[in-house]
């Protein structure tokens, strides 16, 4: 603290007040003070002027000598009234001159953020850089004696804000600035009685009572505490507990267990979970105003993640324009190390599989300068678990089995139904099941950030492996089992690679999966026999016989026929050969329903070039609602029928429905007929293949990519490629163009190639797939599995969409520290838009259920979801999920008895800004720190070797280098300080006090004339009465009045 002492001195002076007080009046801008003074002065002079001229008349009638007493008299009354126009006053002063002793300070800047606490630049086990810190002030000698001998210390801490709540150390010990401003508080209040008492003897006015109670004047002095290493531990380590120093006394024990309750709500608001080293420089200069501050020393690791574009540089010329410098001691080094941040973004798996089917799953990865980086197979793995709700909401862990597969069953041969209902023999491979990933291994590409997709090919042989079960499994063929009411839930986990923060590996999901065995319900429609129909008719036959498919045919009519030929043989049963499309579709209807006449009944429908005018408009109206709510739908265009869609004519109307399925706008076809000729094949252009699509997927090699076998088939078959497509206008919006049809001649007016394989946009829920012609049939020339598998796919694909009636927009992952905001889009069960009025207690909610580990009364269970205005059967909702984790997210409509399956939403911890980088910044250092020339006259040519030796090596050279020392060289910063010491002596204002000498007068009491109250008579005015009195009797004398 400065010393500062004040003595007091009464002054006495006469001043006249109106120059002083009152402004001059004039037009416009007020004239100086000073202008009463001519202005009385000329005044007073035409007074004078009056006076001579009487006396000149009147002296030849009275004489010299008696005209001359008369002007003398009018002279004194003029004078008078001159004096008293000015105001003359007696004033009093008080006068306060305080003599301060100065002396210098050194302002320290602490980084206690969590990349200083929880980063370590060695190897496991050492020091955090933290730690480091407390080591250089734990070693007093070594630093801080040093600074101290220099000028006071006020010590503050910053993290994404200054914490002003600083420290006070100098040669006493340590205080808290709280503490110095208390004393310093005290220290005023005492000053100012002695001041009050030394003025009330001077002026002999009374002292205020309350000036000088004793309660107010007095505040116990904090007494200065020894330095110790527990204090700099809970201070610059905020959250941790100290151990009391033996040498602190009680009241030293409270403030340290304050500090410690401080920093943890501190560390609770996340005051520390940032870094802005730049801010607190400016901050803390705009706070301190003291011309004593010496320097302000800043030790940081210089990585700041809040700080604004160019605050280094506005912080370094602050620290200029005050005549600052600035000297940064930069923790931490860099190793070198690779900095990489690793994290699963997206896992892909199929909702429904056959049992015996052989699946892939995914999961894409991100990963911060891994690009190029090859993922050890032993790092990425699958966890499978069997989870069955009870009733009462209770998750009950189940056995993953595997089984054997019923008996083949031959073509043509129906199967005996006492050999399939045998007991099939099983195997438990237990509650969960990891999967390595087999095969080469992944590698992270080159885009920003880098990506990774490791692809895993499940199936019954596969888990029987991982799960160490092939002693059980006898060199069999078995399958897994079907989940029932139960599902399979798969987890992706990733190991992150050596220095990565913690958890150990990154994990994403669960996603849910069913194993059920159902043929799938297939519907073909063609206008006519052609070859690519005549193929898949003999496909899904065979399949129909496996009990894999139930196929059903409607042959349309050919043009001009009215009635169906007899004894049309197709490989059905007759009554799965159709006469006409269905014409009822149930939404309600169960999965099992085997109904041909309903729609309800397919799974999927195959349409090959279909004669439209055979649809009347409420079969394409079912359509529409059948796809709406989770049918497939796969259109092969054909040069016949195709023509009507894009030119509708007067059925416009009858034929939207499949105009607005269809993922393109159709082109009449005649105009490109002459542009173009058929006689060459083309490969495909793949626009948008990804592993999604897995019936682009044509082998059951995970490590081939989904384009790998097609382009197999164009560079080695033979054609090589497709020869036509139907052409189209363009795709609609959202739309996904899987493959482009390559001929350069084919391109839309846009200039891209004409889309000859296209799909839905993936956010309308619906499964709708166009080719561009019935060719696909050429992939059995290459390789006739490409062709099965192609198809077996793409009409599985179609048939996965489910229903569509409530289709959630979840966009996982969220974070803990925000609301978890989504959408919902629901139709009615007529396939519109749901309206509900708001506020309905019956209205669309969601059902959340947590985690195992979080209980039900730290997250709101039901989610009411409102009607979002001007946008029909869109819903939002809203909800803060505070703890991570996965929760099981059901779509509940009560109006309609609804739900839509279980999904998850995926909360996550909030990312922490201080493990994005943890390196040090020497740039950022460099961008704080001052020059040597802001320092080089406090030293020493000596001192000054010494400061170049121990800088942090840089571009910068002679005076124009800056003041950044590493940690290890941290004792050469007291060199650039020196004591200073000095004296201010000032002058301060005080109490004064002015009165009037003009009005002063003689009083007189009551009781000497008529009136109930005292008469004052001033002296002026008795003065100027007597005079004039004077001045008329002479006059009468002289007989001039």
């Amino acid at each position: 603290m400065n010393e500062s002492r004040v003595s007091v001195e009464l002054q006495q002076r006469m001043l006249f007040r109106r120059p002083e007080d009152f402004p001059f009046p004039w037009p416009g801008e007020p004239a100086p003070a000073w202008a009463w003074w001519p202005v009385t002065a000329l005044a007073l002079l035409a007074g004078l002027v009056v006076v001579i001229l009487f006396y000149r008349r009147e002296a030849g009638a009275i004489g010299s000598l008696a005209a001359s007493a008369l002007g003398t008299l009018r002279c004194l009354v003029y004078g008078l009234l001159a004096w008293a126009f000015l105001l003359p006053a007696w004033e009093e002063s008080i006068i306060r001159t305080e003599t301060r002793q100065l002396e210098g300070r050194i302002l320290v800047l602490f980084d206690a953020s969590g990349s200083m606490t929880k980063r370590s630049d060695g190897p496991p086990g050492s020091p955090t850089r933290q730690d480091k810190v407390l080591a250089l002030l734990e070693n007093k000698g070594r630093w801080l004696a040093p600074l101290v001998n220099n000028g006071k210390l006020d010590l503050y801490r910053f993290g994404r804000f200054l914490d002003e709540k600083g420290l006070r150390l100098d040669s006493e010990g340590v205080r808290s600035l709280e503490e110095i401003a208390r004393i310093e508080a005290d220290r005023r209040k005492k000053e100012e009685i002695r001041l009050a008492m030394e003025e009330a003897r001077l002026t002999g006015r009374p002292v205020s009572p309350s000036t000088t109670k004793p309660d107010e004047a007095t505040v116990a002095a904090a007494p200065a505490r020894p330095p110790h290493s527990s204090l700099w531990s809970v201070w610059l380590k905020p959250g941790s507990e100290g151990v009391n120093p033996p040498e602190w006394d009680d009241s030293g024990r409270d403030w340290l267990a304050g500090l410690a309750k401080d920093g943890k709500a501190r560390l609770a608001a996340e005051e520390f979970n940032g870094t802005n080293p730049a801010d607190a420089i400016s901050r803390l200069l705009e706070r301190e105003d003291d011309p004593m501050i010496q320097g302000l020393i800043i030790v940081t690791d210089g990585r700041s993640t809040e700080e604004s574009t160019g605050g280094a540089e506005r912080a370094a010329a602050a620290a200029r324009a005050r005549g600052v410098p600035v000297m940064v001691v930069g923790v931490g080094e860099d190793t070198g190390a690779r900095l990489t941040r690793t994290d699963i973004v997206d896992i892909r798996v199929p909702p429904r599989v056959e049992p015996e089917d052989r699946f892939r799953v995914a999961f894409e990865a991100t990963g911060a300068n891994r690009a190029g980086e090859a993922i050890n197979p032993a790092d990425s793995v699958l966890e499978v678990t069997r989870v069955r709700r009870r009733a009462d909401g209770v998750e009950e862990p189940l056995d993953i089995i595997l089984e054997e597969p019923p008996p083949p069953v031959e073509k043509g041969v129906p199967r005996q139904t006492n050999e399939s209902d045998k007991p099939r023999e099983k195997v438990s491979l237990g509650r969960k099941v990891t999967v390595p990933h087999k095969g080469d291994p992944a590698r992270f590409d080159d885009s920003n950030p880098p990506r990774v997709e490791v692809g895993f090919i499940i199936d019954a042989d596969t888990l029987g492996r991982a799960a160490g079960a092939e002693e059980a499994m006898k060199n069999k063929r078995w399958e897994i089992m079907e989940t029932g009411d139960s599902e399979l839930r798969i987890v992706a986990r990733l190991k992150k690679p050596a220095g990565e923060p913690a958890p150990e590996w990154v994990t994403r999901g669960p996603a849910r999966l069913k194993v059920i065995r159902r043929p799938l319900r297939l519907l073909f429609v063609a206008g006519a026999a052609g070859r690519e129909y005549q193929f898949l008719r003999t496909l899904f036959s065979r399949e129909t016989e496996k009990k894999r498919a139930l196929l059903s045919i409607l042959l349309q009519l050919p043009p001009g026929a009215s009635t169906r030929r007899a004894n049309i043989v197709q490989d059905v049963p007759k009554e799965r050969l159709l006469e006409n499309f269905p014409a009822r579709f149930t939404p309600a209807a169960d999965e099992t329903r085997d109904d041909p006449t309903d729609l309800a009944s397919f799974d999927s429908i195959v349409m090959f070039d279909p004669d439209w005018n055979q649809f009347d408009g409420s079969q394409l109206a079912n359509l529409r609602q059948w796809v709406d709510n989770g049918g497939g739908l796969v259109v092969v265009a054909g040069p016949v029928n195709m023509l009507t869609l894009a030119r509708p004519g007067t059925d416009q109307e009858k034929l939207r429905p499949i105009l607005d399925l269809l993922p393109v706008r159709p082109k009449d076809s005649r105009i490109e007929a002459a542009e173009r000729t058929t006689d060459s094949p083309w490969p495909l252009v793949f626009d948008a293949a990804s592993p999604e699509l897995d019936f682009l997927r044509l082998s059951d090699d995970p490590s081939r990519g989904v384009e790998r076998d097609w382009i197999d088939f164009f560079e080695g078959s033979t054609p090589k490629g497709f020869f036509s497509y139907y052409p189209v206008e363009e795709e609609k919006r959202g739309a996904l163009v899987v493959g482009r049809f390559g001929d350069p001649r084919a391109a839309l007016r846009s200039g891209k190639k004409q889309p000859w394989l296209v799909v839905t946009a993936p956010a309308s829920g619906r499964r709708v797939v166009w080719l561009g012609s019935d060719e696909t049939w050429r992939l059995r020339m290459y390789l006739e599995a490409f062709h099965e598998r192609f198809w077996t796919k793409l009409v599985r694909w179609s048939a996965s969409g489910g229903k569509t009636r409530i289709i959630p927009y979840w966009r996982n992952p969220y974070r803990s520290d925000r609301p978890v905001e989504f959408e919902v889009k629901i139709e009615d069960r007529a396939g519109q838009p749901l309206t509900v009025v708001p506020g309905r207690s019956d209205g669309p909610r969601v059902a959340l259920t947590a985690p195992d580990g979080i209980s039900p009364s730290d997250y709101q269970s039901i989610i009411p979801l409102e009607p979002i205005p001007g946008r029909k059967g869109l819903f939002r909702g809203s909800v803060p999920l505070g703890k991570p984790g996965a929760y099981e997210a059901v779509v509940e409509v009560p109006s309609t008895k609804d739900r839509s399956t279980g999904q998850f939403v995926i909360v996550d911890s909030p990312p922490d800004p201080e493990s994005r980088d943890p390196r040090p910044d020497p740039e950022s250092w460099r961008k704080l720190a001052s020059t040597v020339s802001t320092v080089r006259e406090r030293m020493t040519s000596a001192s000054l070797d010494g400061l170049a030796a121990a800088l942090l090596p840089g571009p910068e050279r002679g005076d124009d280098r800056k003041l950044v020392f590493p940690l290890s060289r941290a004792e050469a910063v007291p060199s650039c300080f020196r004591p200073e010491k000095r004296e201010e002596i000032r002058k301060l204002p005080g109490a004064n006090r002015a009165e009037d000498l003009w009005d002063r007068g003689l009083v007189l009491a009551s009781s000497t004339w008529m009136s109930d109250r005292p008469l004052m008579i001033p002296y002026l005015l008795a003065a100027i009465v007597g005079l004039l009195g004077l001045e008329w009797s002479l006059r009468k004398l002289a007989r001039l009045a």
